[in-house]
């Protein structure tokens, strides 16, 4: 399939691929530095997991082209065999991320049960990437895939079915995640207001007053959806392209995949640590926050929130009490401030404010 391409082509297709690689490799190192430094107390590992994966298939990636001359060779099938391992792991686990979110919301689970699901994850995503990899392995089905040692353009079938359709599966479920999420965050912001509204005029004008979290969700929401697209859109479309009977090979499609597909690390390094400054810059301005402030963000951020009528009788009354009218020291009625404690909403927190 390489020979579709000339000398020159080829070269600028393993400089984009070592170049995006090695970003992401960088990228992968210093989230994982973070996540398991012993300054970070979170128990949830799983944005730690995720860079492993990243990092990982950034090393197998990096070699881009200099092992596709002899497809054959043990090093060619050690490629491939990373490749297949490591970018199914990576989209695993940002499923399992969405999935821990979507037991939060949905089904009520604690924070603190979430990390007895990590050997779970572990089983399941390493289990089944490395069986399915040195299946293929096993029976030859590697070789030259331009950009790498991977399952070669006659492989179409496997190249669908094992790898570009689990995907969008992923895709599509996490996609799904986060539309819930959006509805549990606007029921909630409604309910919210409600209360607020029939205790004080104030109160629901200081609400409206701050920035709509739905709004705020969904811009955060939509930079995850639009990373998944921009690593994968182009490699989905190259790939099927490259299906389709008669076809020739295209080169600026090879070239967009070379510079997106291995940006994946570094697309999690981006979001990670504007996550992170975003809630230091928030916390650091106030020890409390609007009803409609909660950092709620997507699955990588691993944030949530209870609907209201799921907070508990004593969170209630809490609530109550911050909306009763006070005497102030001229024995005068005052209204007191709406600022409502994160405490007395119990946010779920999954990620301390990222992945």
């Amino acid at each position: 399939m390489s020979a579709a391409f000339n000398a020159q082509q080829l070269l600028g297709l393993q400089v984009s691929v070592s170049v995006t690689s090695s970003l992401s490799l960088l990228s992968s190192l210093a989230v994982i530095f973070i996540v398991f430094s012993r300054h970070n107390h979170d128990p949830n590992k799983l944005p730690g997991f995720l860079s492993i994966a990243d990092m990982c298939l950034s090393l197998f990636t990096c070699v881009g082209r200099g092992l596709v001359s002899e497809p054959d060779s043990l090093g060619c099938h050690i490629q491939a065999w990373g490749i297949q391992v490591f970018f199914i792991a990576t989209m695993l686990w940002n499923t399992a991320m969405s999935f821990n979110v979507l037991l939060c919301l949905a089904f009520k689970w604690s924070v603190d049960d979430l990390p007895k699901l990590s050997p779970y994850y572990h089983a399941i995503i390493w289990g089944s990437t490395i069986t399915m990899s040195t299946v293929l392995a096993a029976t030859n089905k590697f070789g030259d895939a331009i950009l790498w040692c991977w399952l070669p353009g006659s492989e179409t079938a496997l190249r669908m079915g094992l790898f570009y359709g689990i995907v969008w599966v992923c895709g599509f479920f996490n996609l799904i995640v986060y539309v819930f999420i959006g509805y549990e965050l606007w029921k909630a912001q409604r309910q919210l207001k409600n209360v607020l509204s029939s205790s004080s005029d104030l109160s629901a004008s200081k609400v409206t007053r701050q920035s709509d979290p739905v709004l705020k969700y969904a811009r955060r929401a939509s930079l995850f959806i639009l990373a998944y697209f921009f690593v994968w859109m182009p490699a989905s479309v190259n790939r099927v392209q490259n299906s389709i009977p008669g076809s020739q090979p295209l080169y600026p499609l090879f070239v967009i995949q070379a510079i997106t597909e291995p940006l994946q690390g570094f697309t999690t390094f981006l979001i990670y640590f504007w996550r992170v400054l975003a809630a230091r810059r928030r916390y650091a301005q106030t020890d409390t926050m609007y009803p409609d402030e909660f950092p709620i963000t997507t699955s990588e951020d691993l944030v949530a929130l209870r609907p209201f009528d799921t907070l508990t009788n004593n969170s209630q009354q809490q609530l109550q009490q911050q909306q009763m009218p006070l005497n102030n020291s001229n024995g005068l009625m005052s209204t007191p401030s709406y600022q409502i404690s994160v405490n007395s909403l119990k946010p779920i927190k999954i990620f301390d404010e990222q992945l």
